[in-house]
C-alpha cells in the first residue's frame, strides 16, 4: 500500500512516543485476557540499547557483554517474577538505533504492577534501571492490547514451533518490539489483537496511522470477522512503503454489537541512509552468528558446508550421517548445521563462533589455491591438510628435476606438531602426501623412491633431524 502521498506534507511530532524509561531502555507490557481463568496474560517486550555495554577487545573479533535483571512487582513491592541472563553482541553492532531484544511471558490477577529492567555493563559494572506500570485487568475489556510485528506468519495446524527471535499468540507467531521500526528494506509491519465475546458474532477493526502527536493522518482498510463464542484473534499485515520517516501511532478501532474499543500502539519509520547502514552493519557483525550465517546460505551451500564436515577430526561418522542431503527439509538443515557448530564453540562467552569461523575460512583458502580440474580445493592432498589443520608455520619448497619429484614440506608448530611432505609426482602441479608424522594421515608407499638422496637429507635437516632420518624410510 502506498500512502506517501496522502502522509507526505504531513509535519510530524519529533517527541518519542514509546514507554522509556529515564536510562533510555524501552519497554512495553502488551496485554491480553484469559476468560476461563479470570487473569490477564503479557507479553513483555524489553529493547537494551548496544551503547550501554562497552566493548571487549579490537577489530573483527570485539564483542559486548551485559547481565540484563528483569523483574515484575505488585503494588506492594512483592516480586512475582524475576529472571536474569547474559547477553553478547558484535561491538560492530553498536551503531545507531541497535539494541538488543528480550522478552518475558507471565500471568497476573487484577491489580498495578511494575515492570523493572536493569542491565550491568560486564566491563565497568556501569548499571541503568528503568520500569514502566501497568495493570492487570479486573473483568474483560473486550480486546487485548494491539500488538504489532515485523515478522507475522500463521503456523500450520499442529504445529507449536517457533522459529528464532519469534513469539507465539494461538497458532500465529510473530516478531515485535516495544516499538517497532520500519524502513525502505522492511516496509511489511503486522497487527495482531485479540476480541473477546461471550457469544459467536461479527467483529469490525478499523485501522488508522497517526502522527505522534495524536492527529490522524490516514486510515486503512477496515477488517471484518466472524469471531466464534468467546472471541477470537484478528491479524494482518500489509506495507507502510512511502511513508516518510518519523514517529506513529497505529490507531485500531475494534466495534462488535455496536461497541467499539479503542488501542494503539507505537512504531516508527527509519531514514533510508540509517536504514541501509544498518543493514550493512548488521550483515558485517553477524558474519560471525551461526544462525545468521547458515540462515543466510541456499540449499547447495549448506550441503557443500556439510559434506566438508568430513575432515573434522572431532566429527564422527554417526554424527555425519543425520545430514541426509536428499531427505532433510531446507529449515532442518539449517538445524543441523546450527545445532553441530555450537557444540563445537569453546568460547561461548563471545558472540561469535571461532571454531566454525576459521574452519570454513582454511576450506575457502583451500578451494582459491589447492583445486584441480573438476576436484575443489579441499579434497587434493594440500588441501585437505590445509583445512584440516590451518597454515603452516613454515614450509620447504623444491623445484628438483631429473629423476627426483618436486617436492613441498610443510611444518606446522601449533598444538601438536606437525610435519607433511607432498610431492609432484605427474609433474603437473597436483601434489600428493608422500609422508607425515600425523599417524591419521596416510603416507604414500614407496615414497623414498619419489625422492632423490639429496633432496631425503636435506628435508631431514630442515625439520631437525640427522642427515640420515629417512635413509632406512619406506
Amino acid at each position: 500500500m502506498l500512502i506517501a502521498a496522502v502522509v507526505a506534507a504531513a509535519t510530524l511530532a519529533s517527541h518519542a512516543i514509546a514507554q522509556t524509561g529515564a536510562g533510555g531502555i524501552q519497554m512495553r507490557a502488551v496485554r491480553f485476557w484469559l476468560p476461563e481463568v479470570k487473569k490477564t496474560s503479557v507479553i513483555a517486550t524489553v529493547e537494551v540499547p548496544y551503547a550501554i555495554a562497552t566493548p571487549v577487545g579490537v577489530g573483527p573479533a570485539a564483542f559486548i557483554s551485559y547481565l540484563v535483571v528483569i523483574r515484575v512487582r505488585d503494588e506492594k513491592g512483592g516480586v512475582l517474577n524475576g529472571e536474569q541472563w547474559y547477553r553478547h553482541a558484535p561491538a560492530a553492532m553498536r551503531s545507531e538505533n541497535a539494541s538488543g531484544m528480550e522478552t518475558l511471558n507471565f500471568g497476573v490477577v487484577p491489580g498495578k504492577y511494575w515492570l523493572e529492567v536493569e542491565v550491568v555493563d560486564s566491563t565497568t559494572l556501569r548499571t541503568v534501571k528503568d520500569s514502566i506500570r501497568f495493570d492487570g485487568y479486573g473483568v474483560s475489556p473486550g480486546a487485548s492490547d494491539l500488538l504489532l510485528a515485523s515478522e507475522l506468519r500463521a503456523a500450520p495446524a499442529g504445529d507449536t514451533t517457533t522459529d528464532a527471535g519469534e513469539l507465539a499468540r494461538g497458532n500465529f507467531r510473530f516478531v515485535t518490539a516495544p516499538t517497532l521500526h520500519i524502513d525502505l528494506t522492511r516496509p511489511q509491519m503486522g497487527f495482531l489483537m485479540e476480541a473477546y465475546t461471550p457469544d459467536a458474532t461479527t467483529a469490525t477493526l478499523a485501522l488508522k496511522v497517526a502522527a505522534a502527536d495524536g492527529r490522524d493522518l490516514v486510515p486503512l482498510m477496515p477488517t471484518e470477522k466472524g469471531l466464534p463464542a468467546g472471541g477470537g484473534i484478528i491479524a494482518n499485515q500489509f506495507s507502510l512503503e512511502g511513508l516518510p520517516a518519523g514517529q506513529y501511532i497505529l490507531k485500531a478501532a475494534l466495534t462488535i454489537k455496536g461497541q467499539t474499543v479503542e488501542r494503539e500502539a507505537p512504531f516508527a519509520v527509519n531514514r533510508a541512509d540509517v536504514a541501509l547502514a544498518r543493514n550493512v552493519t548488521e550483515t558485517n557483525a553477524n558474519k560471525g552468528l551461526d544462525e545468521v550465517y547458515f540462515n543466510s546460505l541456499p540449499e547447495d551451500s549448506l550441503d557443500a558446508a556439510a559434506e566438508v564436515l568430513v575432515l573434522l577430526p572431532n566429527a564422527t561418522a554417526r554424527e555425519r550421517a543425520a545430514y541426509k542431503r536428499d531427505e532433510l527439509s531446507l529449515a532442518a538443515k539449517r538445524r543441523f548445521l546450527i545445532e553441530f557448530w555450537a557444540k563445537r564453540d569453546e568460547t561461548k562467552s563471545t558472540p561469535i563462533n571461532e571454531a566454525r569461523i576459521e574452519f570454513y575460512a582454511q576450506v575457502g583458502y583451500a578451494n582459491a589455491h589447492y583445486g584441480a580440474r573438476f576436484v575443489p580445493g579441499w579434497k587434493t592432498a594440500r588441501g585437505r591438510i590445509y583445512s584440516k589443520y590451518g597454515a603452516p608455520d613454515d614450509s620447504l619448497n623444491s623445484t628438483m628435476g631429473g629423476r627426483g619429484v618436486r617436492y613441498q614440506v610443510w611444518r606446522i608448530t601449533r598444538g601438536k606438531s606437525r610435519w607433511f611432505i607432498f610431492g609432484d609426482r605427474a609433474n603437473n602441479g597436483s601434489y600428493v602426501l608422500l609422508k607425515s608424522n600425523e599417524v591419521t594421515e596416510p603416507s604414500t608407499p614407496g615414497w623414498r623412491e619419489l625422492v632423490t638422496p639429496q633432496a631425503a637429507q636435506d628435508i631431514a635437516v630442515w625439520l631437525g633431524f640427522p642427515a640420515i632420518y629417512f635413509n632406512n624410510d619406506n
